[in-house]
C-alpha cells in the first residue's frame, strides 16, 4: 500500500521548482501524503517491509511541511519524517536523515508562493525534528 501511494507523489526531479508541489492536483497529493503518514504511524511492522522497496520516502513527504495553514496535517507530516529518521523504521530507510538535510540545504530557503513560507521556517516549528536534523 505504501509503495503504491509513494509512487503517486512526485520525485524531486519531477518537480518544476522544488519544493513546490503542483497546484492542479495538490489536494490528491495531500491525501496520499496523509494516508502514507497514517500507515507509518499505525502499522509500523507492515511499513518496515514496504520501505525496503521504497527509496527516498522522506524526500517525497517533506514538501508537505509547507502546508502551514493546516496544523494537524503539518504535524502529522513532521512526526512521520521524524519516525522515518529516528526509529526502528529508520533501519529500513537509513539515509532519510541525510536526504532531508541535503533537501533542506538545497531547497530549504525556497519561498512557497501560496503558503508564503519556506521549509527551513517550517521545520524550525517542530523542535524534535529540527534538533534531530541539526545533529
Amino acid at each position: 500500500m505504501v509503495r503504491h501511494l509513494y509512487k503517486l507523489i512526485p520525485k524531486v526531479n519531477e518537480l518544476i521548482a522544488p519544493p513546490i508541489l503542483p497546484t492542479e492536483n495538490f489536494e490528491k497529493l495531500k491525501l496520499y501524503c496523509t494516508n502514507i503518514c497514517n500507515l507509518i504511524k499505525n502499522h509500523k511492522e507492515q511499513v518496515k517491509i514496504a520501505i525496503q522497496e521504497t527509496v527516498r520516502l522522506a524526500e517525497r513527504l517533506i514538501p508537505f511541511l509547507l502546508v502551514k495553514n493546516e496544523k494537524q496535517f503539518q504535524e502529522l507530516v513532521a512526526n512521520t519524517l521524524f519516525l522515518l529518521c529516528n526509529t526502528e523504521i529508520a533501519e529500513k530507510e537509513p539515509n532519510a536523515r541525510d536526504e532531508l538535510r541535503n533537501y533542506l540545504d538545497q531547497y530549504g530557503d525556497v519561498n512557497h508562493p501560496i503558503f508564503n513560507t519556506n521549509l527551513n521556517n517550517e521545520v524550525y516549528k517542530f523542535p524534535k525534528l529540527y534538533q534531530f536534523l541539526e545533529k
